[in-house]
């Protein structure tokens, strides 16, 4: 109980010292540039044109670069980069069964390569975009609206992706016996100094937001959204009515394959012996996030029916509100691996979704993002449990 009361009393300081910070920089904002007009936020704005073939190839940079920051790494620990700078003992390897020190070691190397790969992954993204004629959805123009429309959204998006969380949280240690899926990247823990602490601050605040509101909102959701398919029409072009559905299915596997790993596919005894031993655990750890991704599915067919809360939200037509579902849907099932995060993840999305298309800018999603990420980051700096 006692470190429940921590982890509650360290949430919210980091939540509110995250408002308020926000809340300056809104204001601020907002006096500087005398905002008043919003309509520079129009909708009437149009979505990006990307084709199938475009956003295949953003997924592909999405993933190059995650080989980049591997290849970088490799060549920080050729070069003796680590050892250099932390010393003969640092560990270099992750080892079958690592120790904390080794996990905190693994983060470490990681913040650093991702750091060095982020400007030739922007560098990357606007190449490409320029390559396929898609226009930007930054509308750099229109960042100080999409700030404070951004730190607006996050506001009240926050809270309720938080409650989501402990719920579900709460569920899976009734359901399980055991705590939630730890990131990767709380095992930085002690070992991390102010670099560590300032990569770690940029990995998730700035790196994480930029290039995932790229792909997920930038890239698919327009695709998702789009009424009409953008030429050259071939016969590998998915019509616009089935895209969302089968992203829905996508993100089905995608859940599916991140919830059972390797142990599915070389190690199916494993599986066998966790269902034998306690099937309500199991059934816990590794159907449910199946499950929860399937029962996503079927609102493909509910959505087009809600024509009351297409208008209530403004939202145009119901194939936006279909992409909005989807792309939710695969961005939560992209962090499976830290269950229960898809399920307030998804709640997230939803809002990144459709701010998105009420602003046509990634500005506003970035910031949300951003400042959602910024909450745990906070949270870790002050000595939260992981």
């Amino acid at each position: 109980m006692g470190d429940d009361s921590l982890v509650l009393r360290l949430m919210l300081t980091s939540g509110l010292s995250v408002a308020l910070v926000g809340a300056a920089l809104a204001l601020l904002i907002v006096l500087v540039f005398r905002l008043g007009n919003t309509s520079r936020l129009s909708p009437r704005q149009p979505l990006p044109k990307w084709t199938g073939f475009g956003v295949l190839a953003a997924v592909g940079l999405f993933f190059l670069f995650e080989v980049g920051s591997g290849f970088i790494q490799s060549l920080l620990i050729q070069s003796g980069f680590f050892k250099n700078f932390y010393g003969e003992n640092f560990p270099l390897d992750l080892p079958e069964n690592p120790s904390v020190a080794q996990k905190g070691a693994a983060v470490m190397r990681r913040l650093w390569s991702s750091a060095l790969a982020f400007p030739l992954a922007l560098i990357a993204m606007v190449l490409l975009r320029k390559s396929l004629q898609v226009r930007s959805s930054s509308r750099l123009r229109t960042w100080p609206l999409g700030f404070v429309a951004g730190y607006l959204t996050w506001l009240m998006i926050t809270p309720a992706a938080f409650c989501v969380f402990v719920l579900a949280s709460l569920g899976h240690r009734a359901l399980t016996g055991q705590e939630p899926e730890k990131h990767p990247l709380t095992f930085i823990g002690e070992l991390a100094g102010p670099w560590e602490w300032s990569l770690f601050v940029v990995q998730t605040i700035v790196i994480a937001a930029v290039i995932e509101e790229w792909l997920f909102r930038g890239a698919l959701l327009p695709w998702l959204a789009q009424r009409k398919p953008v030429p050259p029409d071939t016969a590998f072009t998915v019509l616009p009515r089935h895209r969302p559905l089968l992203i829905l299915l996508g993100a089905l596997g995608v859940g599916v394959a991140f919830t059972f790993g390797t142990d599915f596919l070389s190690r199916p005894a494993q599986v066998q012996t966790a269902f034998e031993a306690d099937p309500v655990a199991a059934s816990a750890a590794y159907l449910i996030p199946a499950g929860f991704f399937l029962l996503l599915v079927p609102f493909d067919f509910l959505l087009p029916k809600l024509h009351r809360l297409r208008r209530y939200l403004r939202i145009r037509s119901s194939q936006d509100l279909r992409a909005i579902w989807a792309s939710s849907a695969l961005f939560a099932a992209m962090h499976t691996h830290v269950w229960p995060s898809p399920i307030p993840l998804m709640v997230l999305a939803l809002g990144l979704g459709y701010l998105y298309l009420r602003t046509r800018s990634l500005v506003g999603p970035i910031v949300v993002h951003g400042l959602f990420n910024a909450v745990s980051a906070v949270y870790l700096i002050l000595g939260g449990p992981a």
